[in-house]
């Protein structure tokens, strides 16, 4: 399960696509399938981050 959770945060990090995640995590459809599961989409979680970014920013 690990390696499902690396390989949904690989993507989000590095902005690569699914299906070019590198062979040291799951096949990309497991990897995708449960981060659709999760009920989350890439806008929403780059969203947050950046919110999260700026509260950062704003507090120092």
């Amino acid at each position: 399960m690990w390696s499902v959770l690396n390989g949904i945060f690989y993507v989000l990090t590095q902005g690569c696509t699914w299906r070019n995640l590198p062979g040291d995590f799951p096949v990309w459809q497991t990897v995708y399938t449960y981060f659709r599961n999760c009920g989350c989409n890439r806008a929403e979680v780059s969203s947050a981050r950046l919110h999260q970014a700026g509260e950062k920013m704003e507090h120092g």
